[in-house]
């Protein structure tokens, strides 16, 4: 996929869905694990293009869809029935395309495209988010941390009345207990794990989970973010923007409170830290919308996110450029070690 295809795509897509004939500019392109994003200029307007270019073989990531549609269907305001929900998304994954998809939550999607009839990739077309990343805000930061908590108990109130392995599996009804996904995901990093790390410790891995004695009545099954990080919230004037949603899915809650624990902000060194006194403010934003919490099920998801982070970095594409901002995201990021010895430490 060249910048001159791009180009081509992005040409189209203004002329068709805005009815502009200003040359679109590329002003700005961030590489991603799996996608790339271009911020375009049309007139005096600001525009996002967001085109697939990995194919990751991943439980959470569906590749052959563009999941960011589908949650923010579900942050309509009218609350829909499991049977509802289940017709809709069999609509949506037929349609395969799409326009003027919105959210105040989110970003308002002016047209989308998975088909890979037009272009070679999924992409998406959509209004430009102003506003800086949580983690590089210098102000009322404990404030902020406060209210995206809060705004994340808002998500968890999109519920649903069982648990499914992915997005095709609500669209016909093929429903799943908590252990039953729990463990379809968790046996998929512990095999993968086999490729890095000795038998012993996955076998301490599966013990640790074990002792937990997660059981078949655990319920609140929800729309879960699965990347809620300071990364993916963006602050415009004390109004919040979530994005990257490809990995959301219908989980536990308490899933959702992990990754803020261990990627909470960025420490004098320029890798993401945890810092428990912001992390409170965050709970405790949360806890005004939402009291569902479940200590065993939190250890259980704790345990699998630094096994699918540890299994992430270690493969995760870090050949950047160094003039794209890109590379100053993947820099946060601590190496595959760190998740390593959280693991350890847990599991001991």
């Amino acid at each position: 996929m060249t910048i001159r295809e791009i180009q081509q795509l992005l040409v189209r897509l203004t002329s068709d869905h805005l009815s502009c004939e200003n040359i679109p500019e590329i002003q700005l392109r961030i590489l991603g694990n799996m996608n790339d994003i271009y911020k375009v200029s049309v007139g005096d307007q600001n525009y996002g293009l967001r085109v697939r270019t990995q194919d990751f073989q991943t439980k959470i990531f569906e590749q052959k869809i563009i999941k960011e549609v589908f949650a923010i269907f579900l942050m309509q305001e009218k609350k829909l029935t499991s049977r509802e929900i289940q017709e809709e998304f069999k609509e949506l994954l037929k349609q395969e395309s799409g326009e003027n998809i919105t959210s105040s939550l989110v970003k308002d999607i002016i047209y989308y495209d998975w088909s890979q009839q037009s272009f070679s990739q999924p992409y998406t077309f959509y209004k430009w988010n102003e506003g800086d990343c949580l983690w590089f805000c210098q102000q009322d930061i404990a404030k902020h941390y406060g209210n995206v908590g809060e705004l994340l108990a808002t998500f968890h109130h999109i519920t649903f009345d069982s648990f499914y392995e992915d997005l095709q599996a609500v669209s016909i009804g093929q429903k799943q207990s908590y252990v039953e996904k729990y463990w379809g995901r968790m046996s998929f990093y512990l095999e993968k794990a086999r490729e890095t790390l000795p038998a012993i410790f996955i076998e301490e891995i599966r013990n640790a989970v074990a002792a937990l004695k997660l059981d078949d009545e655990i319920g609140n099954a929800c729309l879960v973010h699965n990347d809620y990080t300071g990364g993916n919230i963006l602050v415009c004037d004390n109004a919040y923007k979530v994005i990257d949603w490809d990995v959301w899915e219908v989980n536990r809650p308490e899933s959702d409170l992990v990754s803020q624990k261990y990627f909470t902000r960025i420490g004098n060194d320029g890798l993401l830290i945890r810092d428990d006194e912001l992390y409170q403010s965050f709970i405790a934003g949360y806890q005004k919308n939402n009291t569902i919490f479940d200590e065993r099920v939190f250890r259980a998801e704790e345990i699998k996110w630094l096994l699918r982070l540890y299994l992430h970095f270690t493969h995760a594409r870090r050949d950047v450029d160094e003039e794209n901002q890109a590379n100053l995201f993947t820099k946060l990021y601590p190496e595959s070690d760190f998740f390593l010895e959280g693991l350890k430490e847990l599991i001991n």
